[in-house]
């Protein structure tokens, strides 16, 4: 017990004196010591504090890749939190709750991060407070190879968003239409285009015929919306779709440009390895081999 005190005492003081930027580079620090010193914190206050203090490491494990310690880090500051958490804390509650999903699912623990994510589905207030716990869901399905699971979640999630998938493309402008496009800024059609971009590989896997809605979707959203950091990745599947005819290689093709335009315009890096991938492996050597 006088180690416990020891650490308690050195967290508490270093809570004090340190700058935030000296906090951010001593966080590990820190909330290890509040961590082992634990059985000894009975204020309220003070263990949301420390459940904070660890959801910020678990975050910033997460930056360095060191899944383990982020799980660590999670599952200590999920331990801090009251049993009415759910109701009195809500906010940080389905925080930690949900980085303990991406933990799980980043340390290949998949069984347990589904489990997780049937279980906290029901605590989620707002169909977009679930969408993470959703997106989790369907990833650890598919790489539990569970397709037909993983595309049962993403259509129930997007009829929860109130979208249905449409069965043709729907009339197109001119291409340059869609670069002068604004930013969509509706948090259910930028949910909606995420869910549609974690539906297509299980689709294209054990339900080819459901691709086509998912790419007809996609566009018609960015053009009702506006363009997301998801929309490079539906131009690049049209692009793909569109060259699968000889006919239509060279609007696939300006499609596949358009992909790599819209990448590099684009804040987040979460698409830019499959945009590349799709344009450079499919549109453009289909485009090459229809040209020979």
């Amino acid at each position: 017990e006088e180690r416990f005190r020891i650490h308690l005492r050195i967290g508490r003081e270093l809570l004090q004196i340190l700058t935030e930027k000296q906090l951010e580079e001593s966080l590990f620090e820190i909330a290890d010591h509040f961590n082992i010193a634990e059985p000894l914190i009975e204020d309220r206050n003070e263990r949301l504090r420390i459940a904070r203090l660890n959801l910020r490491a678990g975050e910033k494990a997460r930056g360095s890749a060191a899944f383990s310690a982020m799980l660590r880090y999670i599952n200590q500051g999920i331990n801090l939190l009251a049993s009415d958490s759910w109701r009195s804390e809500y906010d940080l509650t389905l925080q930690l709750h949900t980085k303990q999903l991406e933990a799980e699912y980043l340390n290949t623990n998949f069984e347990r991060a589904a489990a997780g994510a049937e279980s906290i589905l029901k605590y989620a207030r707002s169909v977009l407070d679930q969408i993470r716990i959703y997106e989790i869901l369907m990833m650890s399905n598919f790489a539990r190879y569970r397709m037909q699971e993983a595309i049962e979640v993403g259509r129930e999630v997007l009829s929860k968003l109130g979208i249905t998938m449409i069965n043709e493309p729907p009339p197109l402008p001119e291409i340059e239409h869609f670069r002068r496009l604004s930013t969509m800024t509706d948090p259910h059609s930028v949910s909606a285009m995420k869910i549609l971009t974690h539906l297509f590989p299980p689709a294209m896997i054990a339900a080819p015929k459901l691709l086509p809605k998912v790419i007809f979707t996609s566009i018609e959203l960015c053009l009702q919306k506006g363009n997301s950091e998801y929309s490079a990745f539906a131009y690049a599947l049209f692009g793909m779709y569109l060259c699968r005819e000889p006919a239509g290689i060279e609007m696939g093709n300006r499609f596949g440009q358009l992909a790599l335009e819209t990448l590099e315009t684009s804040e987040s890096r979460e698409t830019d390895l499959r945009v590349e991938e799709i344009v450079h492996s499919f549109i453009d050597s289909w485009g090459k081999k229809h040209l020979r």
